[in-house]
């Protein structure tokens, strides 16, 4: 039976890259403390059922355990690479399927662990002259297993499911509050970005090529967006005509690209160099010119945002978390008019919608802006994309739910959650995992499915440049 709960512990769903750590805390735990307790308990059974002193039976069971511990180590290897092909991918069918698929492989390692303990305690009374028949043998090594299994099986199970508090998983939000609130985002199959309504009806395509990241210009009319190659293009949203704008070399986000009110111009940061690290470079669309500036910005392009005012003619940029903003003025073949503004008015900023963070992640070859916090009024949402990969949501700085699909005896998450946003009435928020968008109802403890995409977000003053230069002025 020791085996039993070590097999368990090792043959629940974990991510595959967690197995190590997993086998390394199951042979601690299960070999210190659950493999004595469980012995003695499994001992007394089959001394009983056998009619024998239970102190001769015990290491008989001792050796058996160890057998079948070492017998579930490459099935939990098997189990490891087959769960993932079974389990479902669709997070409502995930959790119906998670109770049943977890039953499965309790009952495939319990049937294992019979099979090698009745060999080996059939050998052990032969050796030591009991002349029992097989199928008593059998029966004892079978009551002696249900009689911890029944106990400790589903004890494991309560300890080792995915940790939340979401009451209903559905495959659609068709009953969202607000559900012709349009969501943009990027498509996990295509790439493409796609609008949807928050209910996950009318899904349009808006730029159909691949989009790691994108701005949308204030009228809607263009989208600038960074490919899949890390170029950056612009998209005529009305015409429906794709252009590349420049090939670049540094690590850009979308703070760093802005478009002018009237939507004809668009300015951007470019690496050209160790002296000037960075210029600003204006790309006017209908001409498509691209016009190198004279402005340069010395610093890290990742903590530098670019944005547009009020005028057609005037930029600002502001290096993140800083108090200080520089007003450039556009003249005639890239000169520019400097102004630092060292106690900035409210500044009358072109918004732009689009992954305008301060929070940054980088995975490879690949980028981009974090959304992991949002507040409501008194409530909070908190979502992680480290190991547990949980979504907390606390009213008045305590939890009131929390969601995660982290099931095993470490919760390692399957499903790292990026970004979350409260929507009006703070009753609901989206999130997503990466593979898809899902709609959360805080109060009724409901999680239903948008769309199978990621990197969303609203046409709302969260997602413009605003933010970004209101920080610590």
């Amino acid at each position: 039976m020791p085996v039993t709960i070590c097999g368990i512990l090792l043959l629940l769903p974990e991510l595959a890259f967690a197995d190590p750590i997993s086998t390394g805390f199951v042979f601690v735990t299960g070999l210190t403390f659950l493999a004595p307790l469980a012995v003695l308990a499994e001992g007394f059974v089959l001394s009983r059922c056998l009619s024998l002193k239970y102190k001769r039976v015990l290491m008989a069971v001792l050796w058996a355990n160890l057998f079948s511990l070492l017998a579930g180590i490459p099935l939990q290897i098997i189990y490891s690479y087959f769960y993932p092909v079974i389990a479902p991918k669709e997070l409502s069918e995930y959790f119906s399927f998670y109770p049943w698929i977890a039953a499965l492989g309790s009952l495939i390692y319990f049937l294992v662990i019979i099979i090698v303990e009745f060999q080996v305690i059939l050998k052990w009374c032969a050796r030591k002259h009991h002349n029992f028949q097989k199928s008593i043998i059998f029966f004892a090594v079978t009551l002696a297993n249900i009689s911890t299994y029944i106990v400790l099986a589903p004890a494991y199970y309560f300890a080792t499911k995915p940790t939340h508090n979401v009451q209903q998983f559905t495959g659609n939000s068709l009953w969202a509050t607000n559900p012709k609130t349009k969501v943009i985002y990027i498509d996990s199959a295509t790439q493409y970005l796609h609008s949807i309504d928050l209910d996950g009806r009318n899904s349009t395509v808006l730029v159909p090529h691949k989009v790691k990241d994108y701005l949308l210009a204030n009228n809607l009319k263009h989208c600038v967006f960074r490919s899949e190659q890390n170029h950056l293009y612009c998209y005529d949203l009305i015409a429906k005509r794709n252009t590349m704008i420049s090939t670049l070399a540094n690590k850009y986000v979308m703070n760093e690209v802005a478009v002018s009110p009237g939507g004809d111009k668009i300015a951007f940061l470019k690496w050209i160099g160790v002296n000037h690290p960075f210029k600003l470079m204006i790309y006017e669309i209908s001409a498509n010119k691209l016009v190198e500036t004279d402005f340069n910005v010395s610093k890290d392009t990742e903590d530098t945002v670019v944005g547009w005012s009020a005028r057609e003619d005037t930029l600002y940029v502001k290096a993140l978390h800083a108090r200080s903003v520089t007003r450039i003025i556009l003249k005639e073949n890239g000169i520019t008019e400097k102004l630092r503004i060292d106690n900035p008015e409210k500044l009358e900023i072109n918004p732009d919608y689009g992954r305008n963070s301060s929070r940054r992640w980088h995975e490879g070859n690949d980028w981009g802006a974090s959304y992991p916090y949002d507040r409501c009024g008194a409530r909070e949402a908190s979502a992680s994309r480290d190991l547990e990969h949980t979504l907390t949501i606390s009213e008045y700085k305590l939890p009131i739910l929390q969601y995660a699909d982290n099931p095993g005896i470490l919760h390692l998450g399957n499903r790292p959650i990026g970004d979350v946003l409260f929507l009006p009435g703070c009753g609901e928020c989206i999130f997503d995992d990466h593979k898809a968008i899902y709609l959360l109802d805080i109060d009724d403890k409901r999680i239903g499915k948008i769309a199978n995409g990621h990197r969303f977000i609203l046409i709302s003053e969260k997602y413009s440049k605003l933010p970004l230069f209101s920080e610590n002025q």
